[in-house]
């Protein structure tokens, strides 16, 4: 099985798709808190709810922007570590749903079964740091 992550605004993007790329369930809603106290509890009760869990995963693909700083960072970086500690491929993918075809196509046709690379964000534009409030 293949899972999309995608957290590019405040929401959380999940889909799944079949070993050849068959779609079978989506996910999808607003943060109520962050994206990084809810997204590895989302895609636990997401696997769950398609009779799956995350050994059964032989790849991933994850959206890596332009979006959201914060949300594109904890998405990718949840995604990357759980390519490398499952062992298992990443593609990172823009936000369209031709850029996700083309993602999920690229990890189906490499015939790479481990982890190689990591995915890399792309913002678009410099982050917008803020100075702390007192």
């Amino acid at each position: 099985m293949i899972l999309y992550l995608g957290t590019i605004d405040k929401q959380i993007n999940l889909k799944l798709y079949d070993a050849a790329g068959g779609f079978i369930d989506q996910f999808s809603r607003e943060t109520e808190v962050n994206h990084s106290v809810e997204l590895l509890l989302e895609i636990e009760k997401f696997l769950k709810r398609n009779k799956s869990d995350k050994t059964k995963l032989t790849g991933l693909v994850v959206a890596k922007g332009p979006g959201f700083y914060t949300g594109l960072r904890v998405g990718i970086t949840a995604a990357n570590a759980m390519a490398f500690a499952l062992n298992i491929p990443i593609v990172g993918a823009g936000t369209s749903e031709d850029d996700l075809k083309r993602a999920i196509l690229k990890l189906l046709s490499e015939k790479t079964s481990g982890f190689a690379n990591s995915v890399v964000p792309f913002y678009d534009r410099p982050p917008n740091i803020t100075q702390r409030k007192h």
